[in-house]
Formats: C-alpha cells, sequence, structure tokens
C-alpha cells in the first residue's frame, strides 16, 4: 500500500496543526475514518520517527530525587519481594537499544515493526482496535 502524500489531506483537513500534536493520538482524528487515521499516524512517525522515551532535564531530576529518597527496605517486607516502577521512565531514555531486540516468539523488532509501512500499518490497526472501542 502506496503512503498518502501530505498535500491530498492538507486539501480537506488541518493536517499541519494535528502533525504537529505531540504525542499523536489515534483518537484524535477517529471521524476522519479508520484507514485515513492509520494513514495519518503513519505520516505523522515518520516525519517525527520513532518515540523514543525522551524526559526534559528538570523532570528527570524530579524522578531521580524520588529514586534517591525511596525507602529500599519496602521492595521486600515480611519476606515478600514486590515490583516498583519507581525510576523506570528515567532508566528507558538510556536504553533506545532496548527497541531493537527480539523478545519472546517475536520474529521482529519493534524498531524493525515501526520501520516497514506495512508492518507498521497493521500494528497502528491493532492500537486503534485497542484504544478505540
Amino acid at each position: 500500500m502506496k503512503t498518502l502524500e501530505l498535500f491530498d489531506w492538507e486539501k480537506m483537513y488541518d493536517i499541519k496543526t494535528l502533525l504537529a500534536k505531540k504525542p499523536f493520538r489515534l483518537t484524535d482524528i477517529d471521524l476522519l475514518g479508520r484507514k485515513k487515521t492509520v494513514e495519518l499516524a503513519l505520516l505523522y512517525y515518520r516525519k517525527n520517527g520513532f518515540p523514543y522515551y525522551k524526559i526534559e532535564k528538570e523532570k528527570a531530576e524530579k524522578i531521580f530525587k524520588k529514586l534517591q529518597d525511596y525507602d529500599s527496605n519496602l521492595v521486600c517486607e515480611n519476606d515478600i519481594f514486590s515490583q516498583d516502577m519507581k525510576g523506570l521512565s528515567l532508566a528507558w531514555q538510556y536504553f533506545p537499544h532496548a527497541f531493537d531486540v527480539l523478545t519472546g516468539k517475536s520474529t521482529k523488532t519493534p524498531l524493525k515493526q515501526f520501520n516497514n509501512d506495512d508492518s507498521f500499518r497493521v500494528c497502528l490497526n491493532k492500537v486503534f482496535d485497542w484504544c478505540v472501542k
């Protein structure tokens, strides 16, 4: 399937405004219909690139401070280990290569799915199914 050109969309919709939104949300424009919405999402991500985790310095410092202040004794109480997500968003921004690693029974990495238009359309359709019920 050929990717729709940006100028085709601009004639009918304020696409520049939609593409400038961050992050792009399929539900923002579901009035366009599923196929057009998926194509617009594809255009958005082709223009803006893979959505790696990015945290502003001030927010990163706040997250790090919370992590430093966290009582690590809470991880294990009464011989029961618990899971805590503190600092995870901060950690992910230092591991962009994680998206190019095969996991489980997958045959393609998330980055390979993203870089292939047809595979990425399939992913976007799955997101559409999940988000718009």
